[in-house]
């Protein structure tokens, strides 16, 4: 990294009892480079004339469990008085490129989804998830519509979405009824049976393997913040 490049670091509120930290890792383009293009040669994309990539230019990332484990692991191999250090460093450094890279392309694929959908085919499925996400969604129906085996659908849609099909349509209901909860008109029962759930345990259940809260809770929660 160039001195005169500027870094925007997005610090979270910080107290004396609960200090914050900051910390600048620098990578090298071509080191990069070559760790990107060793995974375009041992790992296919749905679409073979897409690629993986990382953009160095343009990149805010959230926080992550994934990422922050890396970078702390990193952080602890820097310090280590070890015969093994350098190999170890190489090779967590090229994992967290390679999961950053993961990151960019699926955060593409999910928020500019119908740019994509006549020319990939998970982004089409994508599309076709939402738009049919309040009725049951079989892995056969939708490895028929993206024109592929089902263990190959299965094995290209979690190395690009990073999860399965049954875990992204859980996720895409529970931010529907997010939705539907965030209207001061509509109950709990409206937000689970309007975003695909059968029964109200089973949406309460999933709601709360998501969020870390109950739908009331959470409703409850933005009636407080209004």
């Amino acid at each position: 990294m160039q001195s005169s490049k500027r870094i925007h670091v997005d610090f979270p509120d910080a107290t004396i009892d609960a200090p914050t930290r900051c910390l600048a890792l620098t990578i090298s383009d071509e080191f990069i480079r070559q760790t990107v293009s060793e995974l375009n040669e041992q790992v296919d994309r749905v679409e073979t004339t897409d690629q993986w990539r990382l953009n160095t230019d343009s990149y805010r990332l959230q926080n992550d469990p994934e990422i922050s484990s890396l970078i702390d692991k990193l952080t602890r191999l820097f310090r280590e008085n070890n015969p093994f250090k350098s190999f170890f460093i190489k090779n967590t450094l090229k994992e967290l490129i390679v999961r950053l890279s993961q990151i960019q392309v699926r955060s593409d694929l999910l928020t500019t989804t119908h740019q994509h959908v006549n020319t990939n085919r998970l982004a089409y499925i994508v599309a076709y998830i939402r738009e049919n996400v309040t009725r049951s969604l079989s892995i056969e129906e939708l490895s028929d519509k993206a024109c592929l085996s089902k263990s190959h659908f299965f094995r290209l849609f979690k190395s690009e979405l990073g999860v399965s099909p049954a875990q992204f349509i859980l996720t895409e209901r529970i931010g529907r009824a997010k939705i539907i909860l965030s209207n001061p008109a509509k109950s709990i029962t409206d937000a689970c049976y309007e975003s695909g759930f059968n029964s109200l345990t089973h949406f309460s259940s999933a709601f709360r393997s998501v969020e870390r809260m109950c739908p009331r809770q959470f409703k409850r929660q933005l009636f407080v913040v209004s």
